[in-house]
C-alpha cells in the first residue's frame, strides 16, 4: 500500500502517551517488588462469578446478570426476552478492535462497515432490521449515545461489557429501531486495585500503547477512581491510508455510605481515520475482463480521504437507597462531536469496465447532545409475591449541524490509477440544521410468584419534536411533533433444574420524516414482536444455553403512492421478520472457554404498492449465520501459561433490491489467537481472517462495493501488578 501524505495524530507528543510514559517508569521498581506467579483457586474464581453484578466485570465468557434488559440489576434467566452479553474477556480474546468486532460471534448479529466502507462509523443488522446511532439503537451505560451516524466509533478498550436486547424494546428506551439495542457499559472504579500497562504492534504498521489504572484512594473506600487511555497510530487497508486515534476516559466514584454512590464518567476521543471507499461492482463481486481490483485500490484523490473526529462526554450515574424498598437512580450525560470528513464517490463506470467517473463528497459535522434518565426502584412483598417496580422519565435533546459540498474531479482508470487531478469545481448541497427534543415516563413491574414464575408488566409514553432546516433552501423550518404509547409483558418459568422457558411481546416505536401527497406528516413506524424462548444453566456451571423463537412485525413503512408513485409515499407497508437463534456461552469443560451461536432470519416485505417487492427479503440480510470460539488453557497438559483459542463465522448470502443492488454471496472467516502468561506479563498473538478471504460484508451501494477487512496479525504484551 502507498503512506498517507496527510498530517498524522502526532503520536509521541499527545498528552495520553506522555501520562503512560510516566506510567511506564514505575513499572521498574514496582516489578522487583512483587515477583512471583498469579494463582487465583478454582473456588476463588467460582465466587467471583457468583457475585456478579449487571454492569461489573465478569471472569469469563457467562455474565449471569444484566441491567439492559429491565434498567434493574436482574438475573438473565429472569428476563423474558432474548440478551446477549459480550464480556471484556472474550473482547480481548478475540482481539476485537471495534463494536462491530465485537459482536462478531453473536447470535442474530450482523455487522457491516459504516457509509462508504468508512472505519469510524458502526452499523449493525439485528433481527432483520437495521440498527444504527441516529436511529437510537446504541446506547452507553443504559442511555442514548451517538445520536448522528457520523459521530465516531466507541473504542472497546474502555468497555467493560457489551450487551444487546433483541426486539422491540420502546418500553425502556424510546425510539428505536424494531431489532433491538446494543448497550455498551464503560469501565468503572472500584476498590480493588487495577494497573495494567500494554503495548501492540500488528499489521497495517499498528502501534499502540494502552493503560488501565484504578483503585482506592483512601483506606475506606469512599473515593475510588479509574484512568484507562490508549494511543494508536497505523495504516490503512487502501492506499495512502491510516488508523489512529487517542483516547481517554477518566472516573471517579464517590460512596460516602452503602445507600449512596455518585459515579462521574468523562472521555476524550480523537480518531483520524481514512474512507476504505468503494470499488466498481464490476471487478469485485461480478468478474470484470480487465481482472479482480486489488483490496487496497483507492480511486479518490490523495489528501481527500479523511474521517477527523472528536468526541467528548462528560455525565454522572447517581444511585441512593433511601431504605431497603426505594432506591433513586438517575443518570445524566453531554456528549459533544466535531467531524471533517472528506471521501470519494462513484457515479459510474465507462463501457471499457475500467474508466469510474467519481466524485469528492466533504461533511462539516458538529453535534451537541444532552440525555438524562431518572427512575425510582420501589420492591414489595405480599407473603410469595415480590414486586420490583420502576417509574422513570428519561430526556434527550440534541442539536446537529451538517454542511455538505461537492467536488467534480476527472474520471480515473480504476486499474492503472494516476492521481492528481485538479477539482473541477465545488458545490455546496446542504446545511442542514436539525434540533430533536425526545421526553418518555415509563412504568414496570417485575412481580416474582415463590420461585418459580416471574411476570413483567410495562408501559410507556413518549412524545418527540424535530426541528428541520436546510440553510441553502431559506430559514424556514419544517417541525415534527409525535407522541407514541408502548408496552411489554413477559413470564418465565423458573424450574429446579435450570430450565427457564419464557413468553413475551413487546413494541417500539421511530418517528418518520417527511409529509404524504395530501400535506399530512408521516406517522412513526410501529414494531410488535412475539417471542418463545428458553434459557438453561446447570447447576454449579458457568455455562448459560439459550434459545429464541420469535416474530418481529415493523407497519407504517413508507411504499409508493398509487396516484403518484415518483414523488410521494404513503405508509401501507409492511416488513416481518421470524427467526430462530441459538447461543451457548461459558465453561463447559475446565479450562475451556466457549462461545457459539446461530441464527435463521427470514426478513421479507409483506406489504407493498409496489407488488415486485412483496415476499421479497430484506437488503443485505443473511438468512442463516452461525459462529463458534473457543479458547483454551492447556493446564491438563502441564502447561497452564500457555492458552490457544479458534473461531469461525459464516455470515449466508445476502439479497439485494428490485432498484439495483445486488445479491452477495456467503462468505466465511477463521480466527485464532495463542497467548502466554508469565507472572505478571501476559503476551498474546491474534489473527483476525486468518485465510485472508476476500468478502464484501455490506450492501452494494452507491454503484460500488467495499472490501472487507484482510488478514490481521496483533501482538500484545501486556503487564498487570
Amino acid at each position: 500500500m502507498k503512506p498517507s501524505n496527510h498530517p498524522r495524530l502526532p503520536f509521541p507528543r499527545q498528552p495520553l502517551v506522555l501520562a503512560l510514559q510516566c506510567a511506564l517508569l514505575a513499572v521498574a521498581p514496582l516489578a522487583q517488588a512483587q515477583t512471583g506467579e498469579r494463582t487465583l483457586s478454582e473456588v476463588l474464581v467460582q465466587g467471583v462469578r457468583e457475585q456478579q453484578s449487571a454492569t461489573g466485570p465478569v471472569i469469563g465468557y457467562a455474565a449471569s446478570r444484566a441491567a439492559t434488559g429491565t434498567k434493574t440489576d436482574t438475573p438473565l434467566n429472569e428476563i423474558a426476552q432474548a440478551i446477549s452479553v459480550v464480556t471484556a474477556d472474550q473482547i480481548s480474546d478475540t482481539g476485537a478492535r471495534t463494536l462491530q468486532d465485537a459482536l462478531g460471534y453473536t447470535a442474530g448479529v450482523s455487522a457491516e462497515q459504516g457509509s462508504y466502507g468508512s472505519q469510524s462509523t458502526e452499523s449493525f443488522v439485528i433481527r432483520g432490521f437495521e440498527v444504527q446511532p441516529y436511529s437510537g439503537g446504541i446506547l452507553r451505560d443504559g442511555m442514548k449515545y451517538q445520536p448522528n451516524v457520523y459521530n465516531g466509533a466507541q473504542e472497546t478498550y474502555g468497555l467493560e461489557r457489551v450487551e444487546v436486547l433483541k426486539g422491540a424494546s420502546s418500553l425502556l428506551y424510546g425510539t428505536g429501531a424494531p431489532g433491538g439495542v446494543i448497550n455498551t457499559v464503560s469501565k468503572r472504579p472500584s476498590a480493588d486495585m487495577l494497573k495494567e500497562l500494554s503495548v501492540t504492534v500488528g499489521s497495517n504498521r499498528r502501534r499502540q500503547l494502552a493503560a488501565d489504572y484504578g483503585g482506592a484512594l483512601d483506606d475506606g473506600n469512599v473515593w475510588t477512581y479509574r484512568l484507562t487511555g490508549l494511543a494508536r497510530q497505523g495504516d490503512s487497508v487502501v492506499d495512502f491510508g491510516y488508523n489512529d486515534r487517542s483516547y481517554l476516559a477518566p472516573a471517579l466514584t464517590w460512596k460516602p455510605s452503602a445507600a449512596t454512590s455518585l459515579t462521574l464518567l468523562g472521555s476524550y476521543q480523537h480518531s483520524k481515520v481514512t474512507d476504505n471507499g468503494n470499488l466498481p461492482i464490476r471487478g469485485t463481486l461480478q468478474d470484470n475482463p480487465n481482472g479482480k481490483l486489488p483490496i487496497e485500490r483507492y480511486l479518490g484523490e490523495p489528501g481527500f480521504n479523511y474521517f477527523d473526529n472528536t468526541q467528548k462526554t462528560i455525565g454522572y450515574l447517581f444511585s441512593h437507597a433511601f431504605n431497603d424498598s426505594l432506591t433513586l437512580n438517575q443518570g445524566l450525560r453531554y456528549f459533544r462531536s466535531s467531524l471533517d470528513y472528506k471521501y470519494y464517490q462513484i457515479l459510474g463506470v465507462e463501457s471499457d469496465l475500467r474508466t469510474v467517473r467519481r466524485r469528492g463528497r466533504a461533511f462539516q459535522d458538529s453535534t451537541n447532545a444532552l440525555t438524562a434518565d431518572t427512575n425510582l426502584s420501589w420492591k414489595i412483598r405480599s407473603g410469595d409475591i415480590a414486586h420490583t417496580v420502576l417509574v422513570g422519565i428519561d430526556y434527550l435533546s440534541q442539536h446537529h449541524d451538517s454542511d455538505r459540498a461537492n467536488t467534480a474531479w476527472a474520471p480515473i482508470d480504476a486499474y492503472r490509477p494516476v492521481y492528481g487531478s485538479a477539482p473541477l469545481g465545488s458545490t455546496q448541497t446542504d446545511m442542514w440544521r436539525l434540533r430533536q427534543y425526545n421526553t418518555g415516563v415509563y412504568l414496570q413491574d417485575q412481580i416474582k410468584f415463590g420461585q418459580q414464575w416471574v411476570l413483567l408488566l410495562g408501559g410507556r409514553h413518549d412524545r418527540t419534536r424535530q426541528d428541520q432546516a436546510d440553510l441553502l433552501v431559506g430559514p424556514q423550518k419544517t417541525t415534527q411533533k409525535d407522541k407514541a404509547n408502548t408496552g411489554r409483558a413477559g413470564l418465565v418459568y423458573l424450574a429446579a433444574n435450570g430450565l427457564a422457558p419464557y413468553i413475551s411481546f413487546s413494541q417500539s416505536f421511530a418517528p418518520e420524516s417527511g409529509f404524504s401527497r395530501s400535506g399530512e406528516q408521516f406517522k412513526p413506524t410501529r414494531g410488535e414482536q412475539y417471542e418463545a424462548g428458553v434459557r438453561y444453566q446447570p447447576a454449579n456451571s458457568s455455562l448459560l444455553l439459550s434459545g429464541a423463537l420469535y416474530q418481529l412485525t415493523q407497519t407504517n413503512v413508507q411504499t409508493p403512492d398509487p396516484a403518484d408513485p415518483d414523488n410521494y409515499s404513503v405508509q401501507t407497508g409492511e416488513v416481518r421478520s421470524r427467526g430462530l437463534e441459538l447461543e451457548a456461552k461459558g465453561s463447559p469443560l475446565r479450562n475451556l472457554e466457549l462461545v457459539a451461536a446461530y441464527a435463521y432470519t427470514d426478513a421479507k416485505t409483506t406489504r407493498s404498492n409496489n407488488p415486485d417487492e412483496i415476499g421479497v427479503r430484506q437488503i443485505s440480510v443473511p438468512r442463516t449465520t452461525a459462529s463458534l470460539w473457543a479458547h483454551y488453557r492447556l493446564a491438563g497438559l502441564g502447561m497452564a501459561p500457555l492458552q490457544i483459542g479458534a473461531g469461525v463465522r459464516y455470515v449466508g448470502d445476502r439479497p439485494g433490491n428490485i432498484y439495483g443492488v445486488p445479491a452477495e454471496p456467503a462468505y466465511t472467516l477463521l480466527d485464532a489467537v495463542l497467548s502466554y502468561d508469565h507472572g505478571h506479563w501476559r503476551y498474546a498473538l491474534n489473527a483476525n481472517n486468518l485465510a485472508d478471504k476476500r468478502y464484501l460484508p455490506s450492501p452494494c451501494y452507491g454503484r460500488g462495493c467495499t472490501y472487507g477487512a484482510p488478514r490481521s496479525i496483533a501482538l500484545n504484551a501486556s503487564y498487570r501488578w
